[in-house]
């Protein structure tokens, strides 16, 4: 009934409640997911402190049978994407584009805006080779991704899979999402 309570009440005055984590947390709630809990930093090649939650040797990633299913979700809405890794709870699109691109990362970072702000990287006109992709405000949410030619992208979709993909043939884009190109400084 608390999260109910919670939710109702950030629906009826969202001046009050900003749009943040608490829709995820009632859907984990609800979902029965386990999620991560230990935070910590890393830091830009700048050296600012970015925060990001770790993934511990007790967390509990998805069942192979879920992993199975959204893999076959996105081949079914994406037929021109490659699936490159499997899904996972154990790090998210800005952590493998900004931070470390590898399906072996164990970090989750909610939002990359130090490695866009302190430096590391800076603006460029258009996707280059390496380059990362910044969708501010696509239909799910923003979204990081890395440029793998002047039109693919590998990036992880959420909890989802690791995917190459055309950079405007993903979830996360639409006619209407700002899209920012940026290399490391």
């Amino acid at each position: 009934d608390f999260i109910n309570n919670k939710v109702e009440a950030r629906l009826q005055q969202p001046q009050i409640y900003s749009t943040g984590d608490a829709y995820h947390f009632y859907g984990v709630v609800n979902e029965q997911i386990e999620t991560y809990s230990t935070w910590t930093t890393v830091k830009t090649p700048a050296g600012s402190d970015v925060r990001v939650i770790a993934w511990t040797s007790d967390d509990v990633d998805m069942s192979a049978e879920l992993k199975l299913a959204y893999r076959d979700e996105i081949l079914k809405s994406y037929p021109t994407a490659s699936i490159m890794g499997s899904a996972t709870n154990k790090y998210n699109c800005h952590s493998y584009a900004w931070y470390k691109q590898s399906t072996s990362n164990t970090y989750n970072m909610p939002d990359p805006y130090h490695y866009m702000n302190d430096g590391s990287y800076y603006k460029i006109s258009a996707l280059q080779l390496n380059a990362r992709i910044y969708y501010k405000n696509g239909p799910d949410g923003p979204h990081s991704g890395v440029c793998y030619t002047k039109s693919r992208v590998y990036s992880k979709w959420g909890f989802k899979c690791f995917v190459l993909h055309k950079w405007m043939n993903c979830p996360y884009y639409n006619a209407a999402t700002a899209v920012s190109y940026w290399k490391l400084s």
